[in-house]
């Protein structure tokens, strides 16, 4: 995929999902109250109320519950793969407290687990991800990480994927070449069907390793239905997952 395409691919998406496509709305209502008053009213109370609950913590659970994918692996038996695959999450571009690029959170917790996860079955890691335009590849955070971090060498650095899709593909190149088809595949429980889907297409054998579980609340406490932005960033996430999903399902159709 192309810079530009790229970008515009990003753009799109964030038009589409909270909280640009609801200030968009309620930006639309503003224009609307002079001439069409109900209309534009109508637009900033329906833009308000979306975002209000996709900002309440027990709407954010449930959406990216509806996405996760489980249970936990189990070593025992030993899981019949070959290689482990750790997809990245992000960067953080110049972090001042270490004067270089660092990993993100969601990153961290993918490669937590999949070192914890090298050192329990001694399998080789591939680390996936590429960079947005310049400076190191999130794969090559990734290895540094892994080698200062937890004392493990990446055996694969695939560092031009820009999407899950990519992900996969190259990282299937790069597998094959080994005679490799059998892997653990690392990522979020929320990512982790989306990312099954793109491995699979790209004939390989993944089997599911997926951290960071969402657990739904039995109870109904006050604290799950007051907005925070956090709240509002899972739901966004979830969202995004589900349009990932079913742009993937389009474009195989």
């Amino acid at each position: 995929m192309g810079e530009f395409a790229f970008l515009l691919k990003k753009i799109l998406t964030a038009m589409v999902l909270p909280p640009t496509s609801t200030m968009f709305v309620i930006f639309l209502g503003l224009l609307l109250l002079r001439k069409q008053k109900r209309l534009g009213v109508a637009l900033i109370f329906l833009a308000t109320l979306i975002t209000t609950v996709l900002s309440m913590t027990g709407v954010a659970g449930y959406l990216l519950s509806t996405l996760q994918y489980g249970p936990p692996l189990s070593l025992t038996p030993r899981p019949k793969a070959d290689a482990i695959v750790v997809l990245a999450g992000g960067i953080r571009e110049q972090a001042l407290e270490y004067g270089s690029d660092q990993l993100n959170f969601y990153t961290l917790e993918r490669l937590r687990y999949g070192a914890w996860l090298a050192k329990r079955t001694g399998l080789p890691i591939l680390v996936t991800g590429g960079t947005k335009f310049d400076g190191p590849t999130e794969a090559q955070v990734m290895a540094q990480a892994l080698r200062d971090e937890y004392g493990l060498t990446a055996r694969w650095v695939e560092s031009n994927s820009r999407d899950t899709a990519d992900n996969a593909t190259m990282s299937a190149s790069m597998l094959r070449e080994a005679g490799i088809s059998r892997v653990l595949l690392v990522t979020h429980a929320w990512h982790m069907r989306r990312a099954l889907a793109e491995f699979r297409a790209a004939r390989l054998h993944p089997i599911p390793a997926p951290t960071i579980f969402v657990r739904e609340n039995a109870r109904l406490e006050l604290k799950y239905f007051i907005p925070n932005a956090r709240s509002l960033f899972d739901s966004s996430i979830a969202l995004h997952e589900w349009l990932g999903i079913f742009w993937a399902r389009v474009r195989e159709s």
